[in-house]
């Protein structure tokens, strides 16, 4: 849809800031609405303060709202006039909190420090390499897929552009951090289940058809019964 929003001033006041967009739409800077944009940032309220300042500036007949989830979240909404949703700015300083994964915290540093320019239009923003994407991508798919099997997007997505190589999978070895609380039962089958995948990195297509045939734990049994 076309955009009330100046992201070229937006993302051009944010050049020499510590940020990176995770997830980007290949379609942006067009979108629908109710879509946002997830950024990780190092100084958030600094981030804020920006980005506020340019939507009140440049954004007429529409209300800006911040919402601080906790202390490392914030969202900034731009609202119509009958309070649906029509954009939204995703702020994180720190990995989002997952119930089946544990990321070790050096992943968000990663992420940003590592980040790669994308031209759009005459302006450039900060995206994430083509790598942490892929394992972002991976998690995501990995956290939800009970729930939102639509998350098989991700998967389709790291399949699509030849990310699924011995990289990711040294990547995503390394910066799973296992919580100590996990019984070690629990720790050494999860530590075998990468092993298997980064052996066998080569059929990786073949593994990801059959979750998206056969579901999660179907897989998960078959890799344990192979282990």
């Amino acid at each position: 849809m076309s955009s009330i929003i100046n992201f070229k001033d937006i993302f051009s006041d944010l050049e020499n800031q510590y940020y990176v967009i995770i997830k980007l739409n290949s379609t942006f800077p067009n979108f629908t609405k109710g879509s946002d944009i997830d950024i990780f940032c190092f100084d958030i309220e600094n981030m804020v303060t920006n980005i506020l300042y340019n939507l009140n500036k440049l954004v007429k007949d529409y209300k800006i709202k911040l919402t601080k989830k906790n202390e490392t979240h914030f969202y900034i909404d731009i609202l119509e006039k009958n309070g649906d949703i029509y954009f939204r700015f995703d702020l994180y300083s720190a990995l989002p909190k997952y119930d089946n994964l544990n990321i070790k915290e050096s992943f968000f540093y990663a992420c940003v420090y590592e980040s790669q320019k994308k031209k759009i239009d005459d302006y450039f923003i900060k995206v994430v390499s083509d790598e942490n994407e892929a394992i972002l991508r991976y998690i995501e798919y990995h956290e939800w897929y009970s729930s939102r099997p639509d998350k098989i997007k991700h998967i389709d997505y790291i399949l699509e552009n030849r990310l699924n190589n011995k990289s990711f999978f040294e990547r995503l070895h390394y910066f799973i951090a296992f919580n100590e609380t996990f019984e070690c039962e629990k720790k050494s089958f999860f530590k075998n289940w990468l092993e298997f995948f980064e052996g066998y990195f080569n059929k990786f297509k073949m593994v990801f058809n059959y979750i998206k045939t056969r579901g999660l734990k179907s897989t998960l049994i078959k890799i344990k019964e192979r282990l």
